[in-house]
């Protein structure tokens, strides 16, 4: 992790702690989210916002977890 990459994280962190908003003058725009669109911001060399990115990878997986979760998940196992 680079210092500048640090920094980023940090100072959204910190602006989200202090605001609700972790938009801060060292990262892109950060719109908030919306049902239509989920704007997560991609921390990196290149930090950047991406609309939706995981959306193809949870729709390919939902069925297998959802078949996972219904042969093997025992409500009676939840630690309350």
């Amino acid at each position: 992790m680079t210092p500048q990459l640090e920094q980023q994280i940090f100072d959204a962190v910190l602006a989200f702690a202090r605001t609700g908003n972790p938009q801060h003058s060292g990262i892109p725009t950060w719109p908030a989210s919306t049902p239509q669109q989920e704007n997560t911001m991609l921390f990196d060399s290149a930090t950047r916002l991406a609309p939706n990115h995981d959306k193809a990878l949870i729709a390919a997986a939902l069925p297998a977890i959802s078949a996972l979760m219904a042969r093997n998940f025992d409500p009676d196992s939840i630690q309350h």
